[in-house]
């Protein structure tokens, strides 16, 4: 490939990504408003002022487009949330701290928690780096006898499943601050933890929260709503 050629196909990539990133946007936009499930093409084509036809280029449905986004926002958390991991020998120690400090950031910023809830992340699949590290702590708890034994996938259930509900109650009803150490010790309960070495391990000092980058999609959500303190 030529240099010129080489020149032509930077402009078009890059044309590409910038549409590609105008309409996730004018679905983020959209969904700060409105359920995502409820939101149309046509919504979407005419706060971007695009054809129907330059949606489709890029996506086939909205559905198609929130699903982009989902995998976007899953890799830029993935990197956030390895910067709140403890690098600590127990594993219930890691499970407990983390889940917290990942809690509170979520709830922080209500736009960026909503929106998680509502494309379900983070799902099960090869491309959840979230899940993968969640269940390598379970699969480590288990067998170094801090966790009862359990299938990892039921273990790491628990932990999302909760993890995500008190997100979904802290969004609605804004508990008080704690709220999240509450979850977190049925949690630890749930997993096999006395309820003492529970309490302990679901209150421990946590270190304060990690900034999120000013760049990326996450950047541009957290543009959209203003944080909320706690």
């Amino acid at each position: 490939m030529n240099q010129v050629e080489n020149h032509r196909v930077r402009v078009a990539a890059a044309k590409r990504l910038a549409m590609e990133s105008k309409l996730l946007m004018s679905g983020l936009f959209i969904a700060a408003e409105k359920s995502i499930h409820d939101i149309t093409i046509d919504e979407i084509v005419v706060h971007s002022k695009v054809s129907r036809g330059t949606f489709y280029k890029y996506f086939p449905t909205v559905a198609a487009l929130f699903e982009t986004l989902a995998k976007k926002i899953g890799y830029e958390l993935a990197e956030i949330f390895a910067a709140l991991k403890p690098d600590l020998p127990d594993p219930a120690a890691c499970v407990a701290i983390s889940t917290r400090m990942a809690i509170r950031m979520v709830v922080t910023y209500p736009l960026l928690g909503k929106l998680l809830l509502q494309i379900q992340w983070p799902s099960r699949g090869p491309e959840s780096v979230i899940f993968n590290v969640i269940e390598e702590d379970i699969e480590r708890g288990i067998r170094m006898n801090r966790f009862n034994a359990m299938p990892i996938k039921l273990g790491s259930g628990l932990l999302i499943g909760s993890m995500l509900g008190a997100v979904d109650d802290m969004l609605a009803q804004l508990p008080a601050l704690g709220y999240e150490d509450k979850v977190v010790f049925h949690v630890l309960l749930s997993l096999g933890l006395d309820a003492k070495e529970a309490q302990h391990l679901s209150t421990l000092p946590i270190k304060e929260q990690t900034a999120i980058p000013m760049n990326g999609i996450i950047a541009k959500i957290l543009a959209l709503h203003s944080p909320v303190s706690p």
